[in-house]
């Protein structure tokens, strides 16, 4: 049970988001999604929890993906909850993605991040990464992830040295944060390569493509001058020639520091 866990509200700037509905929880499905009777399944905007899996199904379930299901039904029992919508509200599985506000104005996300029971991972549409809520559940992630706050005191969550290829390799397939200096940025037709290494058919790659580079325009960011530049990236590494990370949003790439 959760229930000694302290609400410190974070309030949620609603104005530019739309109203998406009312509901409450029927059960949570994992750590960034619920069940709910009149709508359906809904999905927390800007998060990713670990994956939760039956025992039948082919994947093998994150670590402390139970625990943050759990937190989340705790978080959301008998609760009045408002639905806010940024941009289309429905996926193509018909599933709600949505801002989740409690009765009491409690942003469910802002919550779930701050205990260290899910992870940002904005959505590439999304606009409200320019606002300043998103700056302060930016902050309170840094936060958790300092104080090793729930799945961030896992070594499964913790960041990896771009260079450390062999491990890399291993954990092909998985979600990742990788960290490491930009050896070399090169645009090859419409795709960058951000090299990590001086064999970029083995090392470490971060690969950006035109989608994700029309995003970037709307950033200061220009991905073909962070050669020299720590950075640390998350989301799903595969593997192509060696370790691959496709950045999918500005939003999975902060800057660690600009080297002299």
């Amino acid at each position: 049970m959760f229930m000694s866990f302290q609400i410190t509200a974070q309030e949620l700037d609603t104005s530019g988001l739309s109203a998406c509905g009312s509901t409450k929880s029927i059960h949570s499905i994992s750590g960034d999604s619920f069940k709910t009777e009149e709508i359906g399944k809904v999905s927390l905007d800007l998060l990713i929890a670990p994956k939760l899996w039956e025992d039948i199904a082919a994947y093998t379930s994150w670590p402390h993906a139970t625990v943050s299901r759990e937190y989340l039904n705790e978080l959301l029992q008998g609760q009045n909850l408002k639905l806010y919508c940024d941009k289309r509200a429905r996926d193509h599985r018909s599933v709600v993605r949505a801002h989740v506000l409690r009765e009491d104005k409690v942003w469910v996300q802002y919550e779930m991040v701050k205990s260290g029971h899910a992870i940002l991972y904005p959505h590439p549409s999304s606009a409200f990464i320019d606002t300043p809520e998103y700056q302060a559940i930016q902050k309170t992630e840094r936060v958790a992830r300092e104080n090793r706050l729930g799945l961030w005191k896992l070594d499964a969550y913790q960041t990896i040295n771009a260079e450390n290829i062999k491990l890399l390799s291993n954990r092909t397939g998985q979600f990742l944060f990788v960290r490491g200096s930009v050896s070399s940025a090169a645009k090859v037709r419409k795709t960058i390569y951000l090299n990590f290494g001086d064999n970029w058919r083995r090392d470490f790659t971060v690969e950006i493509d035109e989608k994700t580079l029309k995003l970037f325009e709307k950033t200061n960011i220009n991905p073909l001058t962070l050669e020299n530049t720590i950075i640390e990236v998350r989301g799903w590494v595969d593997y192509k020639g060696g370790p691959r990370l496709e950045l999918l949003s500005p939003a999975h790439l902060t800057i660690v520091k600009e080297l002299e």
